[in-house]
């Protein structure tokens, strides 16, 4: 099995980078993996950030948040980044549909008009 992206269909599980719930519903991403115990995989699932910066970028995270600097192109200057191509993203569909800039409420509301439905 690949990795995944998908809406979670139940509320049980957990993220594994970050360790609070998965929501009904809300995307995760999962990360499909040998099975230690027994034949076949496990998959692991990730809030779609989890999974994308790991624990390590924690403290320069907390670093930049307690001398008030919020964006996000400073950030990653002091972290390491791998930019994924349209090709890699047009697997999972149109580039342009599946990554957004929310910052406002308005922002949401403009992404589930542009999706189609509430996110």
């Amino acid at each position: 099995m690949p990795h995944v992206f998908g809406a979670a269909p139940t509320g049980r599980s957990k993220c594994r980078g970050c360790g609070e719930p998965i929501a009904k519903g809300e995307v995760r991403f999962g990360e499909s993996l040998p099975n230690p115990y027994a034949e076949g995989e496990i998959t692991h699932w990730f809030h779609p950030l989890c999974a994308a910066y790991t624990r390590a970028c924690l403290d320069s995270i907390a670093r930049r948040l307690s001398k008030g600097e919020l964006k996000m192109s400073g950030w990653l200057d002091e972290v390491r980044v791998r930019v994924v191509s349209d090709a890699e993203l047009c697997v999972f569909g149109n580039p342009d549909a599946l990554l957004a800039n929310v910052n406002t409420p308005d922002d949401f509301l403009g992404l589930e008009a542009h999706q189609g439905h509430k996110l």
